[in-house]
């Protein structure tokens, strides 16, 4: 019996940012170089908590659809701890994770941009971590 083994497909763009205490303002992610379907898979933890309570997401994605040239923008529906889907969390502990991915048609040669929403209450701000990662979809 013979084994396939699947190559992988190479990232198209990657983002793995550390210790953020801010929201992510929209931010190019990549620029498709054809126009098709983009898959993210996205990854946001909770790394340090805050004094009083935090929120962290949603992720927002802005594309435009090669179909009619109309912007687009999706939020991200993510699964968090326990497996419960979510736009955000408003857990205030360490190690809360959001984890999903999301796929668009995205046009050839317009920017794909991302956005990370954050809302921290207390002299400590909520720390986090985003990991995202662009493949064809």
């Amino acid at each position: 019996m013979a084994i396939a083994i699947l190559s992988p497909v190479l990232p198209i763009a990657q983002v793995d940012l550390l210790a953020q205490a801010a929201a992510v303002a929209a931010t190019t992610l990549f620029t498709p170089p054809v126009s098709g379907l983009y898959q993210v898979n996205i990854s946001l933890r909770i790394t340090q908590k805050a004094t009083t309570s935090s929120t962290l997401g949603g992720i927002t994605f802005v594309f435009t659809d090669p179909d009619d040239s109309s912007s687009q923008s999706v939020v991200a529906q993510l699964d968090a701890v326990g497996g419960t889907a979510a736009v955000s969390s408003t857990v205030n502990t360490i190690a809360i994770t959001l984890n999903g991915r999301v796929c668009f048609n995205a046009k050839a040669g317009v920017a794909v941009t991302y956005a990370i929403a954050y809302v921290s209450s207390g002299a400590t701000p909520m720390q986090y971590s985003a990991h995202l990662v662009v493949r064809p979809g």
